[in-house]
């Protein structure tokens, strides 16, 4: 009975484990296409690109980014996936965020960093 209940957790525990490593597989080619718009500085302050958050979602209130224009844009109602770098300025800047519309895939700015 114990054996049972043994190689039953550690299946849950291993499959567990396998969907956290996995969780970003789904958005890998929208972490590589905000990646890939950073400049060289930027890329260099980054923890483990790989490891981005990521969030989809549309935002139901004002949301001002930096379009690619350098222009203030609102993105409110804007289905969005957002992609976050964790940096080595995290502490003095903020993370790296890059938005992507979610539908045309193309990015449609950078958050404000501090």
């Amino acid at each position: 009975m114990n054996k049972n209940l043994f190689i039953v957790s550690l299946t849950l525990v291993l499959f567990i484990l396998a969907s956290c490593n996995n969780s970003n597989q789904k958005y890998m080619q929208d972490i590589n296409l905000a990646y890939d718009s950073l400049n060289s500085y930027d890329k260099e302050t980054i923890k483990n690109w790989k490891k981005a958050e990521v969030l989809e979602y549309t935002p139901s209130e004002t949301l001002e980014i930096m379009d690619n224009d350098y222009k203030l844009v609102d993105i409110k109602d804007t289905p969005v996936i957002r992609i976050i770098f964790k940096t080595t300025d995290d502490e003095t800047l903020g993370p790296i965020t890059i938005y992507i519309h979610k539908e045309s895939k193309k990015i449609i700015g950078t958050g404000i960093r501090k």
